[in-house]
């Protein structure tokens, strides 16, 4: 078990760093941020009690991943623990064993459980070990309209519905998309060819040699 935590660094930029420098702060910890060399002038490393920069010589993102960098810097400035933020090294089981073994809190999950839940088909597999309902596999590929082949990066099962077209590895949250039955593709595509056209106007037949009506000023 760690003691109280009393400072934190943050290894994340932008605005998820800045949202989790003022909760840190408001909490009444002593914030570090860390930056690349092109976020020199970056907020996040402003609103922060001390910024450090990490990854020298490194391509933005590749500057963020710098893990033993981090760790560096985390030694450096005696935190009491890491916040990985989301994206960059938040999903990296290295992290959390590297912070396990400097000492320093990591703010999510262990490693093992990065490590287990990390690959989206053995996760799922897990979760079927322990009795947690899973989707069912949907291994047949999507057809295109003229029925030449697989198109895109969907799948669809038998009843049409929709399966990630990312991998198993990631974005989370974000790679699902429903299907629709054929019936109501092709209703949503005769409503598109409507609207493309536009509405159908009624001419309202005029007596011969009656003015015509213009626009209604109203």
């Amino acid at each position: 078990m760690h003691s109280k935590i009393a400072s934190l660094l943050v290894a994340n930029r932008g605005e998820i760093a800045i949202r989790i420098i003022r909760a840190a702060r408001e909490l009444g910890l002593r914030t570090v941020a860390i930056f690349s060399e092109e976020d020199r002038g970056a907020r996040h490393r402003f609103i922060a009690h001390e910024s450090h920069l990490v990854g020298a010589g490194r391509a933005p993102i590749e500057a963020y991943l710098d893990l033993n960098d981090v760790i560096r810097v985390a030694r450096r400035t005696r935190v009491d623990a890491i916040h990985p933020g989301y994206g960059f090294l938040a999903a990296k089981p290295e992290l959390a064993s590297a912070c396990a073994e400097a000492g320093i809190a990591f703010v999510g999950p262990r490693a093992e459980v990065l490590r287990a839940l990390g690959d989206k088909i053995a996760a799922r597999a897990l979760a079927q070990t322990v009795g947690v309902r899973a989707a069912r596999d949907r291994p047949a590929p999507a057809r295109s309209c003229s029925g030449e082949g697989p198109r895109g990066g969907h799948r669809l099962s038998p009843h049409g519905q929709g399966q990630s077209r990312w991998g198993r590895s990631g974005p989370a949250g974000g790679g699902v998309a429903g299907g629709a039955s054929r019936a109501d593709r092709d209703g949503a595509a005769r409503s598109a060819r409507g609207l493309r056209r536009g509405p159908r106007v009624r001419r309202e037949s005029a007596a011969p040699g009656a003015p015509r009506r213009g626009p209604d000023p109203r």
